[in-house]
């Protein structure tokens, strides 16, 4: 490099004397000064990527160091034993005569607490809940296929040996949210408390998310459908809809939105809209006087 930068004179009674390089004497520097230039250059770039690579090893060695300790401390697991807790919560979590045994025991007994709660209505539970004529449009149709729809839904989530959680992701108004009344008693958290014991036999939870929110909030029925898998989570197993209050003559439209696009989510979940004040919400869906 310095007799690249400095030649030295043509004289041969001058060597120790170098002189600058300039636009006049720059033609003059032999080609074997351009080829000490080139192996100066080499060499410098090679100790550079020399040293790089130390200090990527050297990086590299120390968070290997910093990983072991974390192991010994149990801070950490290993993936080896990350595999064998895999295959043990597959097994906590696989269904078993004894689970499915216990968690008919439990559903009867739901079944028999809800029928003496409304023994003094026509028809009992099943009528004035899911029955033509009660406080729903009437859940059985003809073709049986919602009836399939649940079915299906809940036994994937039982004998799926991965899940642990059935999750209901409800989007709604302030009847959701539980406005002007305790969360205790708003409406996920009693469904968690009557429905949980079914699951809990069944050695999974059962989860309600609550995206409910005031309609005062410049949100509504209209936009909030679009949204449904950022408002819950992407894999729920049943989405709940009350925003009846707000759709007034018409929502049809974006029922059938949310219909659509909670079934682009990853489990398909059935769809139930919760219908509030239904003598003067939902008028469109009042089944024809004639």
């Amino acid at each position: 490099l310095r007799n690249a930068i400095m030649p030295k004179k043509q004289n041969p009674n001058d060597d120790d004397e170098l002189v600058p390089l300039s636009a006049n004497n720059s033609a003059s520097s032999s080609p074997h000064d351009a080829s000490v230039s080139k192996r100066s250059l080499t060499r410098y770039l090679a100790i550079g990527l020399i040293v790089m690579v130390g200090c990527y090893h050297l990086g590299r060695f120390t968070c290997m160091l910093e990983h072991q300790e974390l192991l010994e401390e149990g801070h950490v697991e290993s993936k080896s034993s990350g595999k064998s807790k895999s295959k043990k919560d597959e097994a906590d979590h696989a269904m078993t005569p004894a689970k499915i045994a216990a968690a008919r025991s439990a559903g009867q007994e739901l079944l028999s607490l809800l029928d003496d709660y409304y023994q003094h209505h026509k028809g009992g539970a099943s009528h004035i809940l899911m029955g033509k004529g009660g406080w729903s449009k009437g859940w059985f149709d003809t073709l049986g296929k919602r009836e399939e729809k649940m079915i299906d839904t809940m036994a994937r989530a039982l004998l799926n040996p991965h899940q642990s959680v059935f999750k209901i992701g409800l989007i709604g108004s302030s009847v959701a949210a539980g406005h002007d009344n305790c969360r205790y008693d708003n409406y996920p958290e009693q469904l968690i408390r009557t429905w949980q014991s079914v699951w809990n036999a069944a050695g999974m939870e059962l989860q309600v998310q609550n995206a409910g929110q005031g309609g005062g909030c410049g949100d509504s029925h209209k936009n909030q459908v679009w949204c449904v898998q950022q408002n819950v989570s992407p894999d729920v197993d049943i989405v709940h809809y009350s925003w009846s209050y707000f759709e007034g003559n018409d929502g049809r439209n974006e029922r059938e939105s949310l219909v659509r696009w909670s079934h682009l989510l990853a489990k398909s979940p059935p769809v139930h809209f919760i219908n509030v004040n239904f003598d003067t919400t939902c008028l469109w869906e009042k089944p024809d006087e004639n």
